[in-house]
């Protein structure tokens, strides 16, 4: 029984499948040639494939996508052979498809990107069709709110793939680099697509997408001084927010030590009176208040060496004005 040349050949992702009506099982392929644009190409894998054992797969290393071009496949003679008791080989057959190129620039679906791109500084950019790799992972093509992203601001983007096969482009913000929109819902920003081509050189228009941009830069402590005896000023790299209920509720964001000993509020001697104050916010500043009564206040802010450190272990209602905590573990010496 011949092995027939009659058959259709299909080109989808990044590879061609190729079938024709082979009498039974193919054990193997070999001799196969494939030129594009009349070039032959050197990097072509040919297998049958797993779940069809009459289809022969060329798979030409390009990735996700077939570039546009006139391909023409060569089976040279028995190339294939069937499973008959005797092989039975194919003579020469050729076969030419062509995959036209794009005319039409791609587009982001707008609406299913939003919906991605709905957990803060997460942003997932959708396309319409396939896309140039390189220029669609370009952090240059993407701005935020007018600023230009780059490896400084965003980790490196990489791609997912729909249920169509079509790019989803991924991009996350670095933490400690935004200090805008409200932690931790955040808030509406935009971010623009441009530049962004596709695999034939077309280039999108320019796209905005509604995004959550979220703080993700914390508030650090720089200088601690007393500017009284019992007036205790903190300094911190950003606008403040933030309410205390009493002076626990100020000690569990900070630490006050002389390297021995922490300030507590309790008293000192059994029957006398705790420590006191109040705490007021002024833009990067923290005032602190404290009427010492009978604690270990004065004994701490004493000594010839006093620290403050800002600490997590507490409610953290200390925080920017964004409402992200303030960095923990930051020691500063009081001047």
């Amino acid at each position: 029984m011949p092995v027939k040349s009659e058959g259709d050949i299909f080109a989808k992702g990044g590879s061609f499948s190729f079938r024709r009506t082979w009498v039974n099982y193919i054990p193997a392929v070999t001799l196969v040639q494939v030129l594009k644009d009349g070039v032959l190409q050197s990097n072509i894998t040919t297998q049958i494939k797993a779940t069809d054992n009459k289809v022969v797969e060329l798979d030409f290393g390009t990735g996700t996508y077939l570039p546009a071009g006139t391909f023409t496949i060569v089976f040279k003679a028995g190339a294939v052979q069937d499973q008959a008791g005797t092989p039975n080989k194919n003579a020469e057959f050729t076969t030419t498809i062509t995959v036209p190129g794009e005319t039409v620039a791609p587009t982001v679906d707008v609406t299913k990107s939003e919906t991605l791109s709905a957990t803060p500084n997460l942003f997932k950019v959708k396309f319409n069709q396939n896309v140039n790799t390189a220029s669609a992972l370009n952090l240059a093509n993407y701005k935020l709110d007018g600023e230009a992203l780059d490896s400084t601001k965003a980790e490196a983007p990489y791609i997912e793939l729909d249920t169509d096969n079509l790019p989803i482009v991924v991009i996350k913000l670095k933490d400690g680099w935004n200090n805008i929109g409200k932690a931790p819902a955040g808030s509406n920003a935009i971010l623009k697509v441009s530049g962004v081509k596709d695999t034939n050189g077309t280039t999108i228009a320019d796209t905005n997408i509604s995004v959550k941009r979220a703080d993700n830069k914390a508030a650090q402590l720089v200088s601690a001084s007393l500017v009284a005896p019992n007036v205790l000023k903190l300094t911190f790299d950003e606008n403040l927010a933030g309410s205390f209920d009493d002076i626990d509720d100020i000690l569990d964001d900070i630490v006050i030590s002389d390297g021995t000993t922490d300030f507590a509020s309790a008293a000192v001697a059994p029957g006398t009176n705790n420590a006191t104050a109040t705490a007021t916010i002024s833009g990067k500043d923290l005032i602190i208040t404290v009427d010492p009564q009978e604690s270990n206040w004065a004994t701490v802010t004493g000594a010839s060496k006093v620290t403050v450190k800002t600490v997590d272990t507490g409610d953290q209602d200390l925080t920017d004005a964004n409402g992200l905590a303030v960095k923990a573990d930051v020691e500063v010496t009081v001047q």
